[in-house]
């Protein structure tokens, strides 16, 4: 993952689960724009040529969809669950997803309000080699298409990166 001739980065290998996440949430297909910085600031003199801190801005038509990668920091797990997870913020509050489960914060209280763990299901991996077995697209836990676009805006943001400049997209 770490060098640009065969892998994308962070935001192409656990990011882009990441991305899934906040894409469903927000029901996100192909953005208007992107741009993203992003350098190489945890580890240093080994062969990673991929930026570990990262933040990728895709613009919709009525709102911004903000991913921040921070591979290197040491204190990740204390406020969270696990290394990553999904902000959404709105007008009462925010909720936290992660890929256990979610928790709903209101404003001005102290700790989760509510808080929800997923079932456990089959990995994607597994799902995905079953399906292929049986020949059943229709048992996917993920659909192809929705893939398609989680995969899209970490190229995009990768591409912005690498070029370093603001795109504007129009599928």
């Amino acid at each position: 993952h770490w060098t640009w001739e065969f892998g994308t980065g962070d935001i192409g290998n656990d990011g882009v689960h990441q991305i899934d996440i906040g894409r469903w949430g927000m029901n996100l297909k192909a953005p208007n724009a992107v741009s993203c910085s992003g350098a190489k600031l945890g580890s240093k003199g080994d062969a990673q040529e991929t930026p570990d801190t990262m933040v990728v801005t895709w613009e919709y038509d009525d709102l911004l969809y903000v991913y921040e990668q921070r591979d290197f920091t040491p204190y990740r797990l204390q406020a969270h669950r696990h290394d990553n997870d999904n902000i959404f913020y709105g007008d009462k509050g925010f909720m936290m997803v992660d890929r256990s489960g979610y928790r709903i914060f209101y404003k001005h209280e102290r700790g989760p309000a509510f808080e929800e763990k997923w079932q456990d299901t089959p990995t994607h991996y597994q799902n995905f080699i079953t399906c292929v077995k049986n020949r059943q697209s229709d048992e996917l836990l993920a659909e192809i298409e929705e893939g398609h676009y989680s995969a899209m805006l970490s190229h995009l943001g990768n591409i912005s990166y690498r070029t370093g400049r603001r795109l504007v997209f129009d599928p």
